[in-house]
């Protein structure tokens, strides 16, 4: 595919048709707004340096810091930061990319016909094909992006679990030790990257001439259909439900604990007051999570729009470009929320407000 730059028409490269303006073809390469990519490059810098830190904290803080309960925001907050970095990646890799085609395009334009007589031979394609980035960092990058996202919501989703069993068993099933802690992320990660193989199998293929940056393919294929709906499935309903249900339940165990020790008629007093102590962690970990949920309403609604929009209505492979787009809402809210964590730690809890001061860095 041949591109004049000065966007008077198109020529594609294999039956060296020419196209009007309006009738871009699919592979045409999208450019990335400066503007926006500066301002993603702002969040994803502010989500991997705060994140970071709140990983670092955790790790080498002194002892108020080193609970499971804060160890959980750790592990939260390292799949952050792993999502940041392969997004940034993959936005500078792109950008790169698009910037090296431009440039090409734009040293061709003076001299149509030899434009003509390079895409009429192999010598355009195999020139922008060398030049290329080889490395299959769409793969790459979008299987890591979507294996961190993934495990966010699962180690949300573990995490309320697990304090609804300690709040309702008394501290009985409070057993959950750092390196019981570790074996269930391990688990966690692992089952992400499964849930995560289809991305670098099926949908998401590297940059080549012809397709510049990346992009889903096999839009026809029911098997993207059926994807599409298991990711928000695993991604969005099941987990959602989990944590709605088990801090709601948390939520009634507290309420009850406070009336009976106002009340006087509590069997065991000692146990009430920890579990009232607990409340300041459970709420910021109740309100990460509401924060959570909100944010990936519209990715797991668009990743599921544009699979079924895509299957039934949208042939037309100009509206690939328009898909795309669209397809950057939802990322833009998971990055923003991202770089709200860190923040939101420190604004909601008192503990994690005097983070940096629990680690030895800043004591």
């Amino acid at each position: 595919m041949a591109l004049i730059a000065n966007d008077s028409f198109f020529l594609t490269e294999s039956n060296m048709t020419i196209l009007s303006t309006g009738q871009t073809p699919s592979s045409l390469f999208y450019v990335i707004n400066p503007t926006l990519f500066a301002i993603s490059m702002i969040l994803l810098s502010a989500g991997i340096i705060g994140n970071f830190f709140v990983v670092l904290t955790i790790i080498v803080g002194k002892e108020k810091c080193k609970q499971i309960a804060y160890y959980q925001i750790g592990y939260y907050a390292f799949a952050n930061v792993v999502y940041c970095v392969f997004f940034m990646l993959l936005q500078i890799m792109t950008m790169k990319q698009n910037q090296f085609y431009q440039e090409v395009y734009v040293k061709m334009q003076s001299n149509i016909s030899v434009l003509l007589e390079m895409a009429s031979s192999s010598s355009l394609h195999q020139q922008l094909i060398d030049s290329t980035i080889r490395w299959p960092y769409c793969e790459i990058c979008f299987s890591l992006m979507f294996t961190s996202t993934m495990a966010s919501t699962l180690i949300l989703a573990h995490t309320s679990t697990n304090w609804y069993k300690t709040l309702k068993n008394n501290r009985k099933s409070r057993v959950l030790t750092p390196k019981r802690l570790v074996c269930k992320m391990i688990l966690i990660w692992f089952a992400a990257s499964i849930l995560s193989v289809p991305y670098a199998l099926i949908i998401v293929r590297t940059s080549t001439n012809s397709s510049l940056g990346c992009r889903f393919e096999n839009y026809n294929s029911p098997l993207l259909l059926w994807y599409a709906l298991a990711n928000g499935l695993f991604m969005g309903v099941v987990p959602g439900f989990t944590i709605i249900y088990s801090y709601g339940r948390v939520i009634r165990i507290f309420q009850h604990n406070i009336h009976a020790l106002e009340l006087g008629i509590t069997l065991n007093r000692q146990e009430s007051e920890w579990q009232i102590k607990q409340h300041s962690i459970v709420k910021l970990l109740m309100f990460v999570a509401a924060v959570y949920i909100l944010f990936m309403i519209p990715y797991i609604v668009a990743v599921v729009y544009i699979s079924v929009g895509r299957q039934k209505y949208f042939y037309d492979p100009k509206d690939d470009v328009y898909l795309f787009e669209f397809y950057n809402i939802p990322s833009t809210a998971v990055t923003i929320l991202f770089a709200l964590n860190p923040m939101i730690y420190m604004a909601y809890n008192q503990l994690m407000k005097k983070g940096f001061r629990c680690s030895y860095f800043l004591s």
